[in-house]
C-alpha cells in the first residue's frame, strides 16, 4: 500500500476517528465546543435555543401537603438516631428521650431548629415546618427498638 504525504494508514485513520468527539456541547450564549477533527467550525451545528422560563411560576405543593413522616425520618434522621451517633437518642429509647421531652414542645422545636451538638439545624430537613419537626420527634420517641 502506497501512502502519499499527509495520508493516514487505515489503522491510523480508525484510531483518529475513534478518538474524535462524537457530539458538541453548546450552552446558551457560548460558543459550541467539540467539533470533529478536521471539520471547520462553520460546519458545526448551531446550538438549539434554550427554552425560556414560564412567565408564571409553577406552583409546587406545600411541604406539609402529604408530609411523609416515615420517609422524612429515613432521609434526615435515621443515619444518626438509629445508631446513636454522637449521642443522638435512639428511636424508642424511652430513658434517653424522657429528659429531652420534659423540656416541652416549644423547647424541643427550638433545639431542632438550631441543632444541638453534632445535629445540624433542622437535622438538614430545611423544608420541615415546626409542626413537622415536632411530629418527627414524637415519631422517634414512639418507635420500637
Amino acid at each position: 500500500m502506497l501512502l502519499l504525504p499527509g495520508q493516514l494508514s487505515l489503522a491510523d485513520q480508525s484510531a483518529e476517528e475513534n478518538l474524535a468527539p462524537i457530539a458538541q456541547l453548546c450552552l446558551a450564549g457560548q460558543d459550541c465546543v467539540g467539533t470533529r477533527t478536521g471539520e471547520p467550525a462553520a460546519v458545526a451545528a448551531t446550538p438549539e435555543p434554550v427554552a425560556e422560563p414560564a412567565a408564571e411560576p409553577v406552583l409546587v405543593a406545600q411541604a406539609d401537603d402529604g408530609f411523609d413522616l416515615q420517609a422524612t425520618y429515613q432521609i434526615f434522621c435515621f443515619a444518626c438516631h438509629s445508631t446513636g451517633l454522637s449521642g443522638a437518642p435512639r428511636p424508642g429509647d424511652a430513658e434517653a428521650w424522657a429528659p429531652r421531652m420534659e423540656k416541652g414542645r416549644e423547647e424541643i422545636i427550638a433545639i431542632m431548629n438550631q441543632g444541638l451538638n453534632a445535629m445540624p439545624p433542622k437535622g438538614l430537613c430545611n423544608t420541615c415546618t415546626d409542626d413537622q419537626l415536632w411530629e418527627l420527634s414524637q415519631y422517634m420517641v414512639s418507635l420500637e427498638q
